[in-house]
Formats: C-alpha cells, structure tokens, sequence
C-alpha cells in the first residue's frame, strides 16, 4: 500500500536541505518564496515594495582610526547611516574608501565629487570639486574642518551608494550635519562616481583624527 503521507517519524532531524529542495542558495539575509506553481527561489525582504533593511551596525566605544564593514552584498543600493560622531582632536575630516576584496586592500584609484558646504554664519555656500579627497587616494570626504571633539559637539549623516556590487559605474551622494563651534550650525553635501572593473564588496569610514564615539549602520534597499 503507498503511503498517503509524510509523518515526522519518517523524516530525521535537519534531513531536508537545499538539495532536497531543489533550489540555488541565496545570500545572507534573503528569504524563500514560492511562485505558487511549486517553484522555489530566495529573494529579497519584502518591504512593501522596496524597504531599508538593516544589515550590521557598529558603535565605537574607544579610539578607533577606522570603521570597517565588509562582506557586503545582495543588494544594488546601500546606505549608511552615522550618529553622536565625536573625534579624538579637531579640526579633521571623515571619509570613506571602498575595497574588491572585502578590505584586504583599498581601492586607491581615484574618482569624482563635488563638495557643497556652509554654516549658519555665512549668507552663501561654498563649492569644491575633487579628484577624490587626496588625489589619486581613492578615499571621499562627507565631512571637512568638523570640530567634533567634545561630548556636546557631534556630528550626523548618511551615504546611499548606488550599484556598489557591479563591475562599471559606482554612484553615492552624502550629507552631514554637525555644529560648527560657536553654536554655528553646519553641513557638508558631496555627490560623486567613480568607475572600477572589480565590483566593490567592502567600505571603511577614517578620520582625520581617531573616533572616540558614535554609531555607524549599514542598510540595503530591498528590490521588492
């Protein structure tokens, strides 16, 4: 007689796997889905119709001359998000460089940017155009002159990266937000590109002067 069903009895423990499914392993933090028609595949959160997932985070609790994430992949846009952003002296930068080979090394070829940035003492806004921050550095200011040194004086912002993961044009604009000193407001916009024949998979964010705190998180944008 044929077995009208399956009973757990018949199945071990942690017997059923890809194979027994029949389907391509995602990446990291993707979910199953069926098509309804016994199709399965792993895709993207939903998040009613594109959402900001949170991949990692990391908060600096002590000098630090660097914030590192890498292994990142599974999506075509990413954000990363800064907050409380203090640093070890002033006036210092902060910047960001990318790597192809998950921070083994750091892409020093350079790229473009074009910096807007003033303060609420002055009634215009400056421009500056890059070859990078330094040239031929490979490394992107968001942020120049912060005097963000003391616990009462620290910065915030976000960059959205755009096609990180693919071997041709790379896109981001950036904006910080931070008081100057003297109660003066302040921010700083970037946007640039650069173009590379390896896809991106890691990011670092330096200082011109160490971290000594803040909390840095890294976000992908869900295709569906």
């Amino acid at each position: 007689m044929a077995i009208q069903k399956v009973t757990s009895n018949l199945i071990a423990d942690n017997a059923v796997g890809l194979d027994q499914l029949n389907v391509t392993d995602g990446t990291d933090g993707q979910l199953l889905k069926t098509n309804g028609s016994g199709t399965l595949s792993f895709v993207d959160a939903a998040g009613g119709g594109g959402a900001w997932n949170v991949m990692s985070s990391q908060t600096v609790s002590s000098n630090v001359s660097s914030v590192n994430f890498t292994s990142i992949t599974g999506y075509k846009t990413y954000k990363f998000v800064w907050s409380n952003v203090v640093h070890a002296s002033h006036p210092t930068i902060m910047d960001f460089q990318f790597s192809t080979d998950n921070g083994s090394n750091w892409y020093t070829t350079s790229g473009k940017s074009v910096m807007v940035y003033g303060d609420s003492a002055t009634s215009s806004l400056s421009v500056t155009n890059h070859s990078s921050w330094n040239s031929g550095s490979g490394r992107f200011a968001v942020v120049r002159n912060t005097h963000q040194f003391n616990t009462d004086q620290k910065h915030a912002g976000e960059v959205t990266i755009h096609s990180m993961n693919d071997a041709e044009y790379t896109h981001f604009n950036s904006v910080d937000m931070h008081d100057y000193f003297n109660d003066r407001a302040a921010f700083t916009q970037v946007f640039g590109s650069m173009r590379q024949t390896t896809a991106f998979n890691a990011v670092r964010f330096q200082a011109g002067s160490n971290f000594t705190g803040g909390t840095f998180t890294l976000y992908g944008l869900a295709n569906s």
